[in-house]
């Protein structure tokens, strides 16, 4: 799901529905579907996201960085507090 979308080209810009993906891959691959323990982690599908990227495309992240994200599922956003290039917890 991540990189999917042009951000540079809004006319081919395209919406998708989070939360209907979500739960259909949480239906088949997920505790919903029986076969496992756990829900499968999901990276880049906005406020759904149950896992994330820890830093900078080149590994770099602050030394206090652990991971934690603000999500508002009313606005589909995660606030990840990403500061000087990498993402800090």
């Amino acid at each position: 799901m991540d990189g999917a979308k042009d951000t540079n080209d809004k006319s081919n810009a395209q919406d998708y529905d989070f939360q209907r993906w979500f739960k259909t891959i949480q239906q088949y691959e997920g505790k919903a579907s029986g076969k496992y323990e756990d829900d499968c982690l999901l990276f880049g599908a906005e406020s759904y996201t149950t896992v994330r990227w820890i830093g900078n495309e080149r590994g770099y992240a602050a030394e206090e960085t652990w991971a934690k994200s603000t999500i508002d599922r009313e606005n589909n956003t995660i606030n990840s507090n990403s500061r000087d290039g990498y993402t800090k917890g």
